[in-house]
């Protein structure tokens, strides 16, 4: 999974009491502050991503195949202290939670893009007719 630099930065990640759960957009996830960290390499990077998903799926009860299961615990064997792998943070009881937040933070940052991209369209429109009485 992690090559052997960014597995023993993984090692050394430690469980914040106080670490919150954060939408994340790229993974259709919720991350925890204390579960990443900044110097992974980009090729690691992509692949805890997809982890995220799959920690997700598995937390919300979405169907995931039996193979990516056994990946995830095998996984969770040998990095046991990422805090990624708190039994808390894949809960049953945090499932609704964790549903709402990452649809909430996904419907915002679609409104928030057609927002921009409506802006756009008028500014461009503006541009055009502007153009179009001075030209």
């Amino acid at each position: 999974m992690f090559c052997k630099q960014c597995a023993a930065l993984t090692r050394q990640l430690q469980h914040d009491p106080l670490a919150e759960p954060r939408a994340e957009l790229l993974t259709g996830s919720c991350i925890w502050t204390d579960e990443r960290c900044r110097d992974w390499c980009s090729e690691c990077t992509d692949k805890v991503r997809e982890l995220f998903h799959l920690r997700y799926q598995i937390t919300v009860g979405d169907s995931v195949p039996a193979e990516a299961i056994t990946y995830f615990l095998e996984l969770e064997r040998w990095f046991p202290n990422w805090p990624f792998f708190r039994p808390e943070r894949r809960s049953p009881g945090i499932a609704d939670k964790i549903r709402r937040m990452v649809r909430h933070n996904t419907k915002r940052t679609c409104i928030a893009i057609e927002r921009m991209d409506r802006e756009y369209r008028k500014r461009e429109a503006d541009q055009t007719q502007e153009h179009r009485t001075n030209g």
